[in-house]
């Protein structure tokens, strides 16, 4: 293997055949470029995928400012409970627990100090086949208001040969806690809209949200305009009167598996150059549709636009607390396979 060291900023970068470590500002970014021109750049803040491309194709919402990463929910771990928990507090046995509430009167993907924005420490382990990149971070009793000393440790497998990685969440606590952890990427697949990109998840059933608040409603069949049980374009139904009606004005809902198959792909993203196939053990994913203007400025993707890219978040569902014990060790695993088309 051969190794080269050189000095940007003040910090010493080690660079392999295949990784390179440098800092920005507070954040550490670590990049892993594989035999395969696929390449992932990770950022220590939030245990993140910040970027992935193969050749000169970003695959997802990339922003430009490595600053403003620090404050948005794209590529982070989300938690410590992924989606919206109502109101600002939650029970556990005969104690309330006020939590930081960051959404109007609820809780979303962890509050206002969740693990999204916190800074991990990380490992590199290079393997025969892969690169083992391991985050760990300790979330403090009564952080964003929640119970419990809570250890997390996120490793990504990165492969050397194909275009392929794997996230495995991994935590611990000292007490229950609720614990729902996922990864927030958005997926553009080389394209500028969602218009051009199709989508099938393995799926009959979803939860309707209320479409106020985008809480709970209830579960049903999926109707026409939530269907992808057959590969469709995403936008082809968006524009449906309930859902610009609703809050959401797009997708923003999460989907029951038919069944959780560890080895079967459950959701298939595809562009004209590329096809994302996505299998996990959770039993259900959570789908948005970047429905609202931002004026950030992301690689290759129009500003100040909605429908640029696409959220698809196996997590577990939202209609009910996941709980933690002390004797419990929670384990769950997303995996992730890319394939060039033309």
């Amino acid at each position: 293997m051969n190794i080269f060291l050189f000095l940007t900023k003040g910090d010493i970068i080690i660079i392999t055949m295949n990784i390179e470590e440098y800092s920005v500002k507070n954040q550490k970014f670590i990049k892993i470029l594989n035999n395969n021109n696929f390449e992932i750049v990770f950022s220590s803040c939030g245990a993140s995928i910040y970027s992935i491309k193969i050749d000169d194709d970003f695959l997802t919402q990339t922003l430009m400012s490595t600053e403003l990463h620090k404050t948005n929910y794209l590529g982070k771990t989300i938690g410590r409970v992924a989606n919206r928990i109502p109101g600002n507090s939650i029970e556990i046995g005969n104690t309330k627990y006020l939590l930081a509430n960051n959404e109007g009167p609820n809780t979303l993907h962890g509050g206002l100090h969740g693990i999204s924005n916190k800074n991990f420490s990380y490992v590199i382990k290079e393997n025969i086949d892969n690169v083992e990149l391991v985050f760990h971070y300790v979330s403090p009793h009564l952080e964003s208001g929640f119970p419990g000393n809570m250890t997390l440790k996120i490793t990504y497998f990165i492969s050397k040969s194909e275009n392929t990685f794997q996230i495995i969440f991994e935590s611990d606590t000292d007490e229950t806690t609720p614990c729902s952890l996922t990864n927030h990427a958005f997926f553009c697949l080389g394209e500028k809209s969602l218009s051009d990109l199709t989508l099938k998840i393995n799926a009959s059933s979803c939860i309707y949200p209320n479409p106020k608040d985008l809480l709970f409603d209830h579960i049903g069949p999926v109707n026409k305009v939530l269907d992808f049980r057959k590969s469709k374009v995403v936008t082809k139904d968006i524009n449906d009167k309930t859902l610009q009606k609703s809050r959401t004005k797009g997708y923003d809902h999460y989907y029951f598996f038919d069944q959780i198959d560890e080895k079967n792909n459950q959701i298939e993203l595809s562009s004209k150059r590329y096809l994302l196939k996505i299998r996990t053990d959770y039993e259900g994913v959570q789908i948005y549709t970047d429905n609202y203007r931002k004026t950030d400025k992301c690689y290759n993707l129009p500003p100040n636009k909605i429908n640029r890219a696409i959220a698809i978040e196996p997590s577990s569902p939202h209609n009910k607390l996941h709980m933690l014990k002390k004797d419990e060790h929670y384990r769950h695993f997303i995996n992730y396979e890319f394939e060039k088309l033309i």
